[in-house]
């Protein structure tokens, strides 16, 4: 065998090692998140009048928006509204509903495998949760939980859900930015929550 042949032979195996530990982190990953939505509490999957309640809420508030992003080819009339799903108490059971909602009652029907083979973005800022995927050709869906002071400043809070400031967007959205200078550290004197998105 030349040295040629032992090269390519071992770059094969290197390949094929790497294609194991990918699948492997990938069934990890599934069944990380299997069990997280099937061991979800029945508070969080099923919340009661208190979590639902807008106008009193909770802690840290859980919304759902889906709506196509800025991609040249769909109307854009400007992010979709975030709509108040629920709010708990703990960042826990707030995170906790963040995956159960994405997941498993996301809005395209989907089971929790099928949106597992999504690309998912995952962020976690000040310990609470933010997922969100786009499928080619299709809406982003994201869910999210947010203190619930921040809420109401979201960019374009459905008016049904508690009301909000239609003057705040993504920085994305030729909106406020944190270089403009409006001399209040936000939009009008308010603190800006872009950051919790």
């Amino acid at each position: 065998m030349t040295q040629q042949e032992r090269a390519r032979k071992r770059l094969r195996e290197e390949a094929a090692e790497e294609a194991k530990r990918a699948r492997r982190k990938r069934d990890e990953d599934e069944r990380r998140v299997e069990t997280a939505v099937a061991g979800t509490a029945e508070a969080v999957r099923k919340p009661d009048a208190r979590h639902r309640d807008k106008a009193a809420p909770l802690a840290f508030v859980v919304w759902t928006s889906c709506g196509y992003r800025p991609d040249g080819w769909h109307s854009y009339d400007g992010p979709p509204p975030k709509e108040f799903d629920s709010s708990f108490a703990t960042k826990k059971e707030a995170n906790d509903r963040v995956r159960y909602r994405f997941y498993a009652k996301n809005t395209w029907g989907l089971g929790v495998r099928e949106m597992m083979e999504q690309e998912v973005e995952e962020k976690e800022r000040g310990g609470l949760l933010t997922l969100s995927t786009t499928p080619p050709d299709s809406e982003c869906w994201t869910v999210a939980a947010v203190p619930a002071e921040a809420f109401q400043f979201l960019s374009d809070v459905d008016e049904d859900d508690g009301g909000g400031s239609d003057d705040i967007r993504y920085d994305d959205d030729d909106g406020p930015s944190d270089d403009d200078d409006d001399g209040g550290g936000g939009v009008g004197g308010r603190r800006r929550y872009d950051f919790l998105l």
